[in-house]
């Protein structure tokens, strides 16, 4: 052994001998409060008074190098957490994915922090040496939760040391790691992909649990939910933990997302209103509620979800609109409904498009008592290319999943209703209705001109008003829904989003967008709109009109 190797030798042994070193500190002390402006106790300078509920420690002195707990906490960090929070740090629940939906100021982010450090202290339990994710949205919003974790556990830097550290954060250019000293890596990862070549951002990794900031973000970038899932697989004993948090947001991609975890039976939804946090003083959530208009006091305040300000369908309520068809006591009666126009057992309502052609299949039901019936959205049919090509695949989908436009005279059809055609360059070329006439598509005029030709006028308000009553009248009745599948998702996605998601310009119009954009979405409830303008619209029936109208159609 030469003297260098000697030296190195005597240098580790006095480390592993120095108990000052070995033992690290990894106690917390977690006191639950409630906010006590009257008769509270000041805990924090310059924050509200409180009262305790109850208190609670976890973890204590850990040797580094038995890798183990050996014995209770010197001097542990304290927390104050409120009554909301506890149960989320600690992951008192029963499925092993939360996400924590909460409103702006909630402390959401700080309540991800806190969750970490006990999941590290769970995991040294354990002897685990493994990986674990952390995902945000953008390389900035991992930054900032880096910042929120230094201010709930002891962290250093390979140039900045900080006496009792639990972690080293190592930056390679990005986000970076935390590397704890119990042998846990936790691989901080940004989702965003500034192309699609470059693949997931989350590649390659294998971690035992993840928690993820304002997941409502990732998931406008692709699959990045599947992604995670997929990076789970390092779990011990193959149980793997989530923990996301979220705000309210505009989006029905991340509204069917919530959905299909509303179903799962892994996945427990919690919200955190204003008032989970206990270190706010009301007066400033009063400030912000006379500064703000309702919809933004219940998104930004109460984590509620509500429509845009000038939501073009604001009629629209998922949680109204969007319900599972009836199976018990309905009667399917699209027939009869659309008996005045021939046999048809469904409805289909057709828009042609710039770049995209969407046709939406309607079906009625009546409940027992009910005075009318009910119209709902039960698929859609989106597709690029030639009109051709559309009715191809509507066909098939018609045939296949429905089970009717079978080839013969006893055959149920389907009744196809589109826009008006005309002339002009903005009017449906009647070549369309050919199409699918030669598919043996029975398609007809959503409005008739006083001539009895397909080229009469649709008011663009009056077929929005028109589906804005359907969804939700006067009195508080609902008329038309859009039908949920098995999981909880749309049957109709595209057109939900168009009815959650559309709003007016400036100006007040409606369907001001593009056309032909990526930010289109007129073609979905146009479609909805021509299928059911003939039955729905508001006129006034006499029984010469009557006569006149069954001639045309």
């Amino acid at each position: 052994m030469n003297q260098w190797q000697r030296n190195s030798a005597l240098k580790k042994a006095a480390q592993l001998t120095d108990l000052h070193d070995r033992l690290v500190d990894l106690g917390v002390l977690v006191r639950v409060v409630k906010q006590d402006v009257s008769s509270g106790v000041t805990v924090k300078d310059g924050r509200p008074p409180v009262t305790l509920v109850k208190e609670k420690r976890f973890g204590g002195m850990y040797d580094t190098l038995t890798r183990k707990f050996c014995g209770e906490s010197k001097d542990p960090l304290v927390w104050y957490v409120s009554e909301e929070q506890y149960p989320l740090i600690t992951h008192d629940h029963g499925a092993s994915r939360i996400l924590c939906f909460g409103a702006e100021g909630s402390g959401k982010s700080h309540t991800l922090g806190m969750y970490l450090a006990l999941k590290v202290i769970e995991f040294a339990e354990m002897d685990y040496r493994g990986n674990a994710g952390c995902t945000a949205p953008t390389g900035d919003r991992l930054r900032t939760l880096l910042h929120v974790m230094k201010s709930v556990f002891p962290l250093q830097t390979p140039h900045q040391k900080a006496p009792g550290a639990w972690c080293t954060w190592h930056n390679f250019g990005g986000p970076g790691e935390l590397r704890f000293i119990t042998g846990l890596t936790v691989q901080m990862r940004s989702t965003h992909q500034s192309s699609s070549a470059l693949g997931s951002p989350i590649q390659g990794s294998n971690w035992a649990f993840c928690i993820s900031d304002e997941i409502q973000d990732q998931i406008e970038e692709g699959d990045r939910d599947g992604d995670i899932e997929a990076r789970l697989r390092a779990a011990p004993n193959g149980r793997s933990y989530r923990f996301c948090t979220a705000t309210a947001k505009d989006s029905s991609n991340f509204r069917n997302w919530r959905a299909l975890k509303d179903q799962s039976i892994d996945w427990t939804i919690q919200r955190m209103p204003y008032t989970a946090n206990w270190s706010v003083w009301p007066q400033h959530w009063e400030t912000m509620k006379r500064n703000l208009s309702k919809r933004e006091w219940q998104r930004r305040c109460l984590a509620l979800d509500v429509a845009p300000e000038n939501a073009v369908y604001h009629a629209w309520d998922r949680k109204k609109n969007l319900i599972s068809l009836p199976e018990i006591g309905a009667f399917d009666v699209t027939k009869r409904v659309l008996k005045r126009f021939g046999n048809f057992s469904c409805l289909v309502g057709h828009d042609p498009g710039l770049t995209v052609d969407c046709s939406v299949i309607l079906k009625a039901y009546q409940m027992p008592k009910e005075r009318t019936h009910r119209w709902f959205v039960v698929d859609e049919v989106t597709t690029k290319g030639t009109t051709e090509e559309h009715v191809s695949q509507l066909l098939k989908r018609l045939q296949d999943h429905w089970g009717i436009n079978h080839y013969g005279p006893e055959e149920d059809k389907a009744l196809v209703r589109c826009d008006p055609y005309g002339d002009s360059s903005n009017k449906t070329d009647k070549s369309v209705y050919l199409q699918f006439k030669l598919f043996g598509l029975e398609i007809r005029s959503a409005q008739y001109s006083k001539t009895g030709k397909g080229t009469g006028h649709i008011g663009r308000e009056a077929r929005i008003e028109m589906v804005n009553r359907l969804l939700c009248n006067a009195s508080g009745e609902s008329r038309l829904f859009i039908a949920k599948n098995k999981n909880g998702t749309p049957s109709a996605p595209r057109l939900v989003e168009a009815l959650e998601e559309m709003e007016r310009d400036a100006s007040g119009r409606a369907e001001a967008e593009k056309k032909g954009t990526k930010r289109d979405r007129t073609h979905w409830p146009a479609a909805l709109g021509y299928a059911l303008w003939p039955t729905e619209k508001i006129h006034r029936v006499t029984p010469e009109k009557r006569k006149i109208e069954q001639q045309w159609v």
